[in-house]
């Protein structure tokens, strides 16, 4: 178990850094990152079956798929646009040069270059610490009832997983869990606030 942690600790801190990296590069970073992710899965998932801790493979196969749904799926419209922000010399699509070009249009793919009022929702919106006030959110009742139900089901496992099996001998690495469960309803909770402040916010402003 001392082995997978110290595989895992800098895993979680390259996934926490790639946030940081620009769209185009990160869709790279993640696809790379994904195997140490499955090794890190296989690791733990061979524990857990030693050891009876079937509530830990659940816990850890269900984000691993959302992170292989995530990390082999095509580039989206908003993928392109993330991409173009990042770097508006070059073609959201195919990257080419854009410098001098008042066309409208990307030469080398017919990719339509968007204009500077084109509103998109930032990658790093969850990071409160960042940034307090949301720009823009393209579907913030969805996030909203994500966040909210997100927050209530760490909130009822960090307890279950404390009481589900209290005199396990790495009962250490059991108040791990349950401090990483209470920091994500943490999370989740303030990014519920932030969220309904922001339709809050949009409706106040929108015309009767």
């Amino acid at each position: 178990m001392h082995v997978i942690l110290v595989i895992a600790i800098p895993l979680l801190v390259a996934i926490i850094y790639q946030g940081w990296r620009s769209t185009r590069k990160r869709q790279l970073f993640v696809r790379r990152l994904f195997w140490f992710e499955l090794a890190v899965w296989f690791a733990i998932s061979c524990y857990a079956l030693l050891n009876g801790a079937y509530w830990l493979l659940i816990l850890i196969t269900i984000p691993f798929l959302d992170s292989a749904r995530s990390t082999f799926r095509k580039s989206n419209e908003k993928d392109l646009l993330q991409n173009f922000v990042d770097d508006p010399r070059h073609c959201g699509q195919c990257e080419y040069d854009l410098t001098g070009n008042v066309s409208g249009t990307c030469p080398e793919c017919g990719w339509n270059i968007p204009d500077e009022n084109t509103m998109i929702e930032d990658d790093n919106w969850t990071k409160w610490w960042i940034k307090w006030e949301i720009g823009y959110l393209e579907h913030p009742q969805k996030q909203l009832h994500f966040h909210a139900l997100l927050g209530l089901v760490s909130i009822a496992i960090g307890p279950w997983i404390l009481l589900s099996d209290p005199h396990h001998p790495y009962f250490g690495y059991t108040l791990f869990l349950v401090a990483l469960f209470a920091l994500l309803f943490l999370n989740c909770a303030i990014n519920t606030i932030r969220i309904w402040a922001y339709i809050k916010k949009q409706r106040d402003s929108s015309p009767d």
